[in-house]
Protein backbone atom coordinates (compact mmCIF):
# COMPACT_ATOMS: atom_id res chain seq x y z
CA UNK A 1 0.00 0.00 0.00
CA UNK A 2 1.25 3.41 -0.80
CA UNK A 3 1.38 6.35 1.49
CA UNK A 4 -1.43 8.07 -0.38
CA UNK A 5 -3.72 5.05 0.07
CA UNK A 6 -2.91 4.84 3.81
CA UNK A 7 -3.73 8.51 4.41
CA UNK A 8 -6.93 8.16 2.38
CA UNK A 9 -7.90 5.05 4.41
CA UNK A 10 -7.13 6.88 7.68
CA UNK A 11 -9.22 9.90 6.63
CA UNK A 12 -12.14 7.66 5.59
CA UNK A 13 -11.96 5.73 8.85
CA UNK A 14 -11.79 8.96 10.89
CA UNK A 15 -14.81 10.39 9.02
CA UNK A 16 -16.80 7.18 9.55
CA UNK A 17 -16.05 7.17 13.29
CA UNK A 18 -17.03 10.85 13.64
CA UNK A 19 -20.29 10.22 11.77
CA UNK A 20 -21.02 7.23 14.03
CA UNK A 21 -20.34 9.31 17.14
CA UNK A 22 -22.79 11.98 15.94
CA UNK A 23 -25.54 9.45 15.24
CA UNK A 24 -25.12 7.05 18.18
CA UNK A 25 -26.33 8.28 21.54
CA UNK A 26 -23.59 8.11 24.21
CA UNK A 27 -24.16 5.66 27.07
CA UNK A 28 -25.60 7.04 30.32
CA UNK A 29 -22.42 6.51 32.34
CA UNK A 30 -20.54 8.81 29.95
CA UNK A 31 -22.50 11.81 31.29
CA UNK A 32 -21.94 10.96 34.94
CA UNK A 33 -18.58 12.69 35.12
CA UNK A 34 -19.42 15.87 33.28
CA UNK A 35 -19.11 19.13 35.11
CA UNK A 36 -22.80 19.91 34.78
CA UNK A 37 -23.93 16.66 36.38
CA UNK A 38 -21.32 17.05 39.15
CA UNK A 39 -22.84 20.38 40.16
CA UNK A 40 -26.31 18.88 40.13
CA UNK A 41 -25.15 15.84 42.14
CA UNK A 42 -23.96 17.87 45.13
CA UNK A 43 -27.44 19.20 45.83
CA UNK A 44 -28.96 15.82 45.05
CA UNK A 45 -26.74 14.07 47.61
CA UNK A 46 -28.36 15.91 50.52
CA UNK A 47 -31.85 14.64 49.75
CA UNK A 48 -31.38 11.04 50.95
CA UNK A 49 -29.53 12.25 54.02
CA UNK A 50 -32.28 14.70 54.90
CA UNK A 51 -34.98 12.06 54.30
CA UNK A 52 -33.25 9.55 56.57
CA UNK A 53 -32.80 12.19 59.30
CA UNK A 54 -36.49 13.08 59.15
CA UNK A 55 -37.46 9.40 59.32
CA UNK A 56 -35.21 8.92 62.36
CA UNK A 57 -36.81 11.90 64.10
CA UNK A 58 -40.31 10.61 63.37
CA UNK A 59 -39.47 7.16 64.75
CA UNK A 60 -37.87 8.71 67.84
CA UNK A 61 -40.98 10.83 68.39
CA UNK A 62 -43.27 7.81 68.08
CA UNK A 63 -41.17 5.82 70.54
CA UNK A 64 -41.08 8.76 72.96
CA UNK A 65 -44.87 9.11 72.87
CA UNK A 66 -45.44 5.36 73.18
CA UNK A 67 -43.32 4.87 76.31
CA UNK A 68 -44.84 5.45 79.72
CA UNK A 69 -42.71 8.04 81.51
CA UNK A 70 -44.64 7.90 84.79
CA UNK A 71 -43.22 4.42 85.56
CA UNK A 72 -39.71 5.84 85.53
CA UNK A 73 -40.29 7.76 88.78
CA UNK A 74 -38.83 5.96 91.81
CA UNK A 75 -40.69 5.73 95.08
CA UNK A 76 -38.64 7.57 97.76
CA UNK A 77 -39.28 4.84 100.35
CA UNK A 78 -37.99 2.16 97.96
CA UNK A 79 -34.94 4.26 97.16
CA UNK A 80 -34.22 4.65 100.89
CA UNK A 81 -34.48 0.87 101.45
CA UNK A 82 -32.19 0.11 98.53
CA UNK A 83 -29.60 2.61 99.71
CA UNK A 84 -29.42 1.01 103.17
CA UNK A 85 -26.31 -1.08 103.85
CA UNK A 86 -28.36 -3.70 105.72
CA UNK A 87 -30.55 -4.35 102.69
CA UNK A 88 -27.67 -5.83 100.72
CA UNK A 89 -26.46 -8.16 103.49
CA UNK A 90 -26.91 -11.87 102.95
CA UNK A 91 -26.58 -14.71 105.51
CA UNK A 92 -23.22 -15.76 104.13
CA UNK A 93 -21.74 -12.38 105.07
CA UNK A 94 -21.39 -13.74 108.62
CA UNK A 95 -18.85 -16.24 107.31
CA UNK A 96 -16.56 -13.36 106.41
CA UNK A 97 -16.05 -12.69 110.14
CA UNK A 98 -14.07 -15.92 110.51
CA UNK A 99 -10.39 -15.61 109.77
CA UNK A 100 -8.08 -18.24 108.48
CA UNK A 101 -5.44 -19.48 110.89
CA UNK A 102 -2.24 -17.46 110.73
CA UNK A 103 0.60 -19.03 108.78
CA UNK A 104 2.83 -19.19 111.87
CA UNK A 105 0.29 -21.32 113.80
CA UNK A 106 1.57 -24.53 115.37
CA UNK A 107 0.68 -27.72 113.55
CA UNK A 108 -0.54 -30.78 115.44
CA UNK A 109 2.21 -33.08 116.69
CA UNK A 110 2.85 -36.12 114.45
CA UNK A 111 3.53 -38.27 117.51
CA UNK A 112 -0.07 -38.14 118.66
CA UNK A 113 -1.37 -38.55 115.15
CA UNK A 114 -1.67 -42.26 114.50
CA UNK A 115 -3.34 -43.76 111.43
CA UNK A 116 -3.67 -47.46 110.87
CA UNK A 117 -2.86 -49.09 107.57
CA UNK A 118 -6.54 -49.77 106.86
CA UNK A 119 -7.45 -46.12 107.42
CA UNK A 120 -4.68 -44.92 105.16
CA UNK A 121 -5.92 -47.10 102.29
CA UNK A 122 -9.42 -45.75 102.61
Amino acid sequence: MTEHHESQLAATLRAALEQRDRVVRPPRFATMWTERSARRGIGFAWRPLAASAICALVVAGIVWRATDHSAAQIDPQLAHQLSSADYWRVPTDKLLAYEAAPLRADLPSPAGFQISLEESVL
